[in-house]
């Protein structure tokens, strides 16, 4: 019975030791029936789920993946890349994979879309806003 104590400890004391970035989870909220997802620092993946989703990614947003993706009700917000102020211009940095298709802004921002393919993004769920 104290050895099973020691390891939850050690389990406990590992989790507490790592850093704040790697447990980092995506500010998701709920606002008008669609769930936001506000991309973190050390965040990479993020999920979809059952109805629309909002995936908001910034400048220094880092290497992402968004698995669960539906074109027809989900959208990709990029905000504020100065590099990439305009729809068609990031269009021009979609490829398409094996493993879906992939926005590279940057050599430090990627965004990865499992399970789609090339012509599943268009300028009503990938929208380019510049305040």
């Amino acid at each position: 019975m104290q050895r099973g104590a020691r390891l939850l400890c050690a389990a406990t004391l590992g989790l507490a030791l790592l850093p704040p970035l790697a447990m980092a989870e995506p500010a998701v909220t709920l606002r008008d029936g669609v769930r936001q997802h506000v991309d973190t620092p050390g965040k990479t993946m993020h999920q979809a789920g059952f109805g629309p989703d909002t995936f908001i990614f910034g400048p220094d947003s880092g290497h992402d993946l968004i698995t669960g993706f539906d074109p027809a009700e989900d959208r990709i917000i990029l905000r504020n890349l100065e590099r990439w102020p305009t729809y068609e211009k990031v269009a021009r940095r979609v490829w398409s994979t094996p493993h879906g298709l992939f926005i590279g802004l940057s050599n430090t921002d990627s965004i990865r879309v499992a399970g789609t393919r090339s012509g599943d993004l268009t300028a009503s769920n990938l929208i380019v806003i510049t305040d």
